[in-house]
């Protein structure tokens, strides 16, 4: 099937289309270009590249996104004991696991974001 390609700066491809196929844009033939990766993939000199080492990067991004919200989440939904204690309606000693558990959570969330 032939297809117009867009490209970034890195030759990743960002965009294509099909129909109506515009001779005055770039062209390249592919079998099935529902298997292109936006933004992974690319096009060099008209040759189609999949780029795994891209998406398997890609993946492990969203994978810590995914983790980075989960734990921030968990840190929200123990804001209501954080205040209680701070309130003076949980003791030290009720509030210390959680105050650990909490702790743990963002030196998580750090070293996550560090990798970004």
């Amino acid at each position: 099937m032939r297809i117009n390609y867009y490209i970034n700066a890195e030759n990743r491809v960002t965009g294509w289309t099909a129909i109506p196929l515009n001779e005055s844009l770039p062209i390249i033939d592919i079998e099935n270009p529902e298997s292109i990766r936006i933004g992974i993939d690319k096009i060099i000199e008209g040759q189609f590249i999949r780029d795994d080492e891209k998406a398997e990067e890609v993946e492990e991004s969203l994978h810590r996104d995914d983790r980075i919200r989960e734990l921030k989440k968990l840190l929200a939904d123990t804001d209501y004991e954080a205040i209680k204690f701070t309130e003076g309606e949980l003791t030290e000693e009720e509030f210390a696991p959680i105050k650990a558990q909490r702790h743990a959570w963002r030196l998580e969330i750090r070293e996550l974001e560090s990798v970004n």
